[in-house]
């Protein structure tokens, strides 16, 4: 059980007729100290009693969200320990210096198909800036983009999942493969 004990707010209750998964956590909310039944140990996995407690106080803790970034600060509040630490810097490094600048502010009901295209295209044909401030010889690699839109589709997918969009708009976008521009 020492895994549970990574995610804040799992826990295990002991009592003399049964052992059961709880998630208990301070409500930002209301200020109040929360707890709920998950399972009784046994009927499901650590794992899933894990995502159970996650999602219960990610959606407790839920304010509204009106824009990409706003999701985001969700990602990295609630589902940014699911992945491995380098993973998730990477993504935020990502999100800082690539997405957010663009799409950052984007209200959720305007971010569509298309507006994703467009700056996928226009992201695809940018130059990185290199480490002496200057514009490199080659636009970034179709692999770097296409794992943004990775990025902006798993946000895309905790937005559908909170209620906050209907559809995944990275869904269908036309891609480049690796080495073809």
């Amino acid at each position: 059980m020492g895994d549970g004990h990574r995610v804040p707010g799992l826990l295990v209750r002991l009592t003399p007729t049964s052992k059961t998964y709880v998630a208990r956590w301070t409500s930002r909310r209301t200020g109040k100290r929360s707890q709920v039944s998950i399972e009784k140990i046994g009927y499901i996995s650590v794992a899933e009693a894990r995502d159970r407690a996650r999602k219960i106080v990610s959606d407790d803790n839920h304010t509204t969200a009106d824009t990409l970034g706003d999701i985001f600060k969700v990602w990295d509040e609630s589902y940014s320990s699911t992945i491995s630490e380098g993973h998730a810097e990477e993504f935020r490094r990502s999100w800082e210096k690539h997405i957010a600048p663009d799409l950052g502010k984007i209200k959720l009901a305007r971010l569509n198909h298309a507006t994703l295209q467009d700056w996928y295209h226009k992201t695809s044909r940018e130059h990185p800036i290199t480490a002496k401030g200057k514009n490199a010889e080659k636009p970034f690699s179709p692999s770097t983009v296409n794992r943004w839109i990775g990025y902006i589709s798993k946000l895309c997918a905790i937005a559908r999942k909170r209620g906050a969009m209907t559809s995944n708009p990275c869904e269908g976008l036309e891609k480049q493969a690796n080495g073809v521009r």
